[in-house]
């Protein structure tokens, strides 16, 4: 099913062996963890930094830093920025 709607939800409740699409997986538990953690620091402070996942900066259209949240969490500017663009070129035709 890949990345199916509401796939990060397991994730989010740090539940991840009760969704089919997530138990046993590899490193599942470990990322829900970082994600909840996330998750519970944004809701207490407003800020989702906390010390599982590298800083994360403010988005901004002009830096566009996104947080990666993957087996190794990273944070990146304009992820898919090639496809970003063709998607605005047809957007706008």
């Amino acid at each position: 099913m890949k990345a199916h709607h509401a796939m990060d939800l397991p994730f989010v409740f740090d539940n991840t062996q009760v969704a089919d699409t997530t138990a046993g997986a590899p490193g599942a538990r470990e990322l829900a963890a970082r994600i909840s953690d996330t998750w519970i620091a944004f809701a207490r402070n407003g800020c989702p930094d906390n010390p599982p996942i590298p800083a994360w900066p403010a988005y901004t259209a002009a830096d566009r830093t996104t947080l990666i949240l993957d087996t190794a969490c990273r944070v990146t500017r304009d992820p898919d920025r090639e496809a970003r663009l063709l998607w605005t070129r047809v957007v706008q035709s």
